[in-house]
């Protein structure tokens, strides 16, 4: 932009010299003159097109770095919340790691308490074997002391019979 402006600037003088030299020539200079005049306004016209077209791309130009600051300002942000994530995302993985341990020795001691409530059941299960056994044994022996006992009162009254027969 700076280059046309130069180039518009140096038609502009060199138009000036050259309407200032054929002033004194007359008539026929009149008519150059005429045309420097046309070819002046002319570009003063352009240069007046390029200092709008400079407002406008200055103003364009304002416009985008205030975008492009609102951008790194947002970017800065967007990088802050990207590092909390982060962190919360760490926190998180050392929990899931925490949970995963307790599960593991939960998994365990399920595991054991299994193991020992099957013991338990089996030992239960042989006492009770033996509560049987024992109950059919502790039957068996109660009919047999029945059984004497009920000998020992014949032979008590045998012995009575006896004694009072000899007593007789």
């Amino acid at each position: 932009m700076t280059r046309r402006m130069l180039i518009l600037m140096s038609l502009v003088a060199l138009s000036l010299l050259l309407a200032q030299a054929g002033c004194n020539k007359g008539a026929a200079n009149d008519a150059e003159v005429e045309s420097l005049k046309a070819d002046l306004a002319r570009i003063e016209g352009e240069r007046d097109a390029l200092k709008k077209d400079i407002e406008t791309v200055t103003e364009d130009r304002n416009q985008l770095k205030k975008k492009v600051d609102e951008l790194i300002a947002s970017r800065g942000e967007l990088t802050k919340q990207v590092n909390e994530l982060i962190v919360a995302r760490d926190r998180l993985q050392n929990q899931f790691g925490e949970l995963n341990a307790s599960r593991d020795q939960w998994q365990k001691q399920v595991s054991e308490l299994t193991k020992a409530k099957e013991q338990a059941v089996t030992e239960a299960q042989n006492a009770q074997a033996q509560i049987d056994n024992l109950k059919s044994s502790l039957q068996a022996a109660t009919q047999k002391v029945s059984q004497l006992e009920e000998q020992f009162k014949q032979v008590q009254a045998a012995m009575k019979d006896l004694q009072g027969k000899l007593n007789l």
